[in-house]
């Protein structure tokens, strides 16, 4: 499994094991059993690119790990696709503007988004980020279009949404190549 936030889960399950006496070798063997959830923090080869598929859910948090993660590759171009964060409330196009804004502290050559709520977020990202490319797309088979170069590019992408958004099927067409 990949990712910070990953660790400290990890840490904690550790540090509640010792506390529940559990053995250190059933520990272990509980951690090399743990099988992952689809479409969460997936890495995918999409020719010369690296997709990062967390399109299994998405809010303000997870997106935040997300983008931890894909900080944590050393590639040198990397591309944050940001879809909605759906069942947000009244306070959707806040905490999706707010998401727009703390994009900069990552290090993104690109943002795309794609959702109505995301419009948010690529109007925050547009007013922070001034040498960053942002383009918000209305349809996944646009962004498909915009994309599919990438993959004869050495780059990471990360696809983040909710499971609404349906993105990972983006991630299926690119793979696929379809």
């Amino acid at each position: 499994m990949i990712g910070k936030h990953q660790a400290m889960n990890a840490t904690a399950a550790w540090i509640a094991a010792k506390a529940l006496q559990v053995c250190e070798a059933e520990a272990l063997k509980g951690f090399e059993s743990i099988e992952k959830t689809g479409l969460r923090n997936e890495l995918v080869s999409f020719d010369q690119a690296l997709i990062l598929n967390d399109s299994y859910k998405s809010n303000p948090q997870s997106a935040l790990a997300a983008l931890d993660t894909l900080e944590e590759f050393d590639i040198p171009y990397k591309l944050a696709v940001l879809g909605d964060m759906l069942e947000l409330g009244e306070t959707s196009d806040q905490i999706h503007y707010q998401l727009g804004k703390d994009l900069k502290n990552y290090h993104l050559q690109e943002v795309l988004t794609i959702g109505d709520m995301a419009r948010y977020t690529a109007q925050a990202a547009f007013n922070e980020l001034h040498d960053v490319y942002i383009r918000h797309f209305v349809n996944k088979k646009e962004l498909y279009s915009y994309l599919k170069p990438y993959g004869k590019k050495e780059c990471m992408i990360l696809i983040k949404g909710s499971r609404g958004m349906k993105l990972d099927e983006l991630v299926d067409w690119l793979v696929k190549g379809e």
